[in-house]
Parts: C-alpha cells; structure tokens; sequence
C-alpha cells in the first residue's frame, strides 16, 4: 500500500500568550489518496478521502526547547472507494468522526 495525504491547518490563539504556548483552535482541510495492489491477482484498489475538522488544542512549551501539542474536534469525511474486484465492501466511511492527537516536537 502507498500514498500520500496533506492536512493544512490554520491556529488561531485563545489567550494573550505568545505562540507557540497556550490553547487554540484550528480548522482544517485533509486529502488523502491510498493505492493497494495485489502482486498475486495483479488487481489494484484505490481509496481517496476529503475531509474538514475543527480542533481544539493546547501547547505546552518544556525548558523553551520541546513543544507537546494535543487536540481534539470534530472531523467530517467524504471517502470514495475504487474497488475493480468488487469484494471490499465500505459501509459508513462517509460521516461524523472524532479527530485527536498528540505530538511532540524541538523548537528552532
């Protein structure tokens, strides 16, 4: 399987702090386009994904050298599904779902 997605996202800041400290949320826009090929069969799969969220997330700035950012919101997605074979079913992709993660990162 391989692919490629992007997810720009615009922070707007809650508080007074200066960036990249505090709490924020943050609209976003995610493409994603996967391929599975079968190396037996020869038959290949394709699944592209569009979706819109809306986060809330909080920074945490340790020694003004590592950053930990968490969030959370709301995600809808709109997801198509090329199957040639016909024996992947996707019931429910389209819909509501739940957006979080956590990272961790070096301030330069």
């Amino acid at each position: 399987m391989h692919g490629w997605g992007i997810t720009p996202e615009f922070r707007l800041y809650l508080s007074d702090t200066p960036a990249p400290a505090d709490t924020y949320l943050a609209p976003n826009f995610r493409y994603m386009s996967l391929i599975a090929e079968d190396e037996i069969s020869l038959e290949t799969a394709s699944l592209t994904s569009f979706g819109i969220a809306l986060n809330l997330g909080k920074q945490w700035m340790l020694k003004d050298i590592v950053v930990i950012d968490a969030w959370v919101g709301p995600a809808y997605n709109f997801r198509t599904l090329d199957d040639p074979s016909g024996e992947v079913e996707v019931e429910g992709a389209d819909g509501f779902g739940l957006r979080l993660g956590l990272a961790i990162g070096v301030v330069f």
